[in-house]
């Protein structure tokens, strides 16, 4: 069952898009880690989640009947409340779930809930996440807890969000397979250019051999064995041409990488 469904989604800012045109949906039984570079847009998409931001393009459907738990990060301010930040979390969360429960089903949004929680504690929430019967949608920078609880990465980069159907550590793994394919490639492309480089000084130390063979048959008054410029000039073209194409090749290649996405990530 879709318990949210998000058509031709975006998200921007006037300073910086940071996402566009996402098609996408949670399921019943869903779990979503959210990952991206700081300040990339994570927190806000839960946001819209939630129903208190709305994006700026496209449309977002939540079926009737949700209930949503949000727990928003917890920020150290020490004049706020007399609680330490592990008990502000702990109490947020037996909120959310308190209002999650209330419903036929329910989703849980969780936006760093590891940050202030010891080891105990942050196993606790662990447990409790695996245990938890409904969809939930993690924003954290704790890969051991993203591996134990969620089956979906959603990464935002590049102005768009990239879905992954598999742990966080899968989705590592994939990231790093097309990472050395790619630069396997660049590496080929390497050789390959240093190789026509090479065929192009060779051929252009033929034709400066041939031509003072010609200058000399001539000093001689033999027939000069000179080539045509149009002949000479043929495999300069040739060469430059494979330079032009692998040079082509490479940049697209290189604005791959480029594309790849680098999330930091803090295991604790």
């Amino acid at each position: 069952m879709t318990m949210i469904q998000l058509q031709g989604s975006g998200l921007s800012f006037p300073h910086k898009i940071c996402f566009s045109e996402f098609n996408g949906a949670i399921e019943w039984g869903q779990r979503i880690a959210v990952v991206g570079d700081n300040g990339s847009g994570k927190s806000s998409l839960l946001r819209i989640l939630n129903g208190e931001l709305a994006p700026t393009e496209g449309t977002i459907h939540t079926t009737a009947g949700l209930g949503i738990g949000y727990v928003k990060q917890v920020i150290d301010d020490a004049g706020s409340e007399q609680l330490s930040g592990g008990e502000r979390i702990n109490q947020a969360l037996s909120q959310a779930l308190a209002r999650v429960s209330a419903y036929a089903s329910g989703l849980l949004l969780l936006d760093e809930p590891t940050n202030h929680l010891d080891a105990n504690n942050r196993r606790s929430l662990s447990h409790m996440l695996q245990n938890y019967v409904g969809s939930i949608v993690l924003v954290t920078h704790d890969e051991k807890l993203m591996n134990q609880v969620c089956d979906t990465i959603w990464h935002i980069g590049q102005n768009k969000i990239t879905v992954f159907h598999g742990r966080y550590a899968d989705y590592l793994a994939e990231q790093q397979l097309q990472r050395e394919a790619i630069e396997k490639k660049l590496a080929a492309i390497k050789r390959a250019q240093q190789d026509t480089h090479d065929a192009l000084m060779k051929e252009q130390e033929r034709a400066s051999h041939a031509r003072q063979h010609g200058v000399n048959s001539i000093k001689n008054r033999k027939w000069a064995t000179v080539k045509s410029p149009t002949k000479l000039g043929r495999g300069n073209t040739t060469s430059g041409r494979k330079q032009s194409e692998i040079k082509e090749q490479r940049c697209e290649l290189v604005e791959q990488l480029d594309q790849l996405p680098s999330v930091e990530i803090m295991s604790l």
